[in-house]
């Protein structure tokens, strides 16, 4: 069936009022909940927008494993910073977190979801950028150091470890975010723009950057390889990765979304790589159905959101 346009006034009004952009993914996974609260996500041709305070552009999400109908969102204009829903999106309440920042990454722990990690950006006045950490759902912060994440990932099955992607670097820590190093061994030069663990082995770790293309970690982050066979040569263009998904139920089904290329898939865990379609189009977002893992989304600029039926093939 190849992917096909998703695109109602419902979806275009949602996605300009999300800012749709490099942290889109999350606003995907988050409209899928939304949907899914009516009828399935797989089966559903529309999206509904939930509305929310003017906190300007929505740049992360987070949802509360345990109850799903409660949803972190950071904004991006500092005049809210972090709004919450415990309905599902029906209504939404602005935390006040005391970080007159934008909120532009978010992590929950699944065994503790009151423990929240953020990313938020530095500014003229009040508090540092950086990641912080909330251990009662958003009310208060604590400043972890470092300078503000790309990304972030946390072990499923140990939440005290996380990897955050600042700049040309991946930070580890083993220790809920009290002490980092620096897990850079074998990354090459390039912004780090995408972070993903497998959820079946959380050794394994996928980076993606805005230079050179796809790496791979086997070891927890301890060192990296690159994994850009059957990606567009790196001689001709710089390999810039804008979005990252795994297959839920297949942790060696990868699709990345890329700036220039369009959307291109790996069934072997990154080990090669194949064009999927929407080529020639810059891909910022990618969402898998986690009921439905041949249920792909992906979200271009000004174009609003595609979805393939069938795994991406074309």
């Amino acid at each position: 069936m190849g992917w096909k346009m998703r695109q109602d006034r419902q979806l275009d009004n949602a996605l300009e009022r999300m800012g749709f952009g490099n942290f889109g993914t999350a606003v995907l996974l988050l409209g899928a909940m939304i949907l899914s609260t009516a009828v399935s996500s797989a089966t559903t041709q529309k999206w509904l927008q939930t509305g929310g305070p003017g906190g300007g552009n929505i740049l992360a999400l987070a949802i509360d494993p345990q109850n799903p109908a409660t949803v972190y969102a950071g904004c991006q204009h500092p005049k809210d910073g972090l709004i919450k829903t415990t309905d599902g999106g029906a209504s939404w309440t602005a935390i006040k977190t005391g970080l007159w920042r934008s909120f532009r990454v978010l992590a929950i722990n699944p065994r503790n979801p009151k423990t929240l990690y953020a990313s938020v950006d530095a500014g003229f006045v009040g508090s540092n950028g950086g990641l912080y950490k909330s251990i009662n759902g958003g009310a208060s912060w604590n400043y972890l150091g470092l300078h503000a994440a790309s990304a972030l990932v946390m072990d499923p099955q140990n939440p005290e470890i996380l990897y955050a992607g600042i700049e040309r670097n991946i930070y580890k820590t083993a220790n809920g975010g009290l002490s980092w190093i620096t897990t850079n061994f074998g990354l090459s030069y390039g912004w780090v723009s995408a972070l993903s663990i497998d959820p079946q082995n959380p050794a394994k770790l996928y980076a993606g950057t805005d230079l050179m293309g796809m790496f791979i970690s086997i070891n927890g982050g301890n060192s990296w390889t690159a994994i850009n066979t059957g990606l567009p040569d790196l001689t001709s263009f710089p390999l810039d990765i804008h979005a990252l998904a795994i297959d839920p139920q297949n942790p060696m089904t990868l699709y990345v979304g890329l700036r220039k290329w369009g959307v291109y898939k790996s069934n072997n865990g990154g080990t090669s790589w194949s064009p999927t379609g929407l080529t020639n189009m810059e891909v910022n977002a990618l969402a898998i159905d986690p009921q439905d893992p041949t249920s792909v989304y992906a979200g271009v600029p000004d174009g609003g959101v595609f979805k393939s039926n069938n795994g991406g093939a074309t």
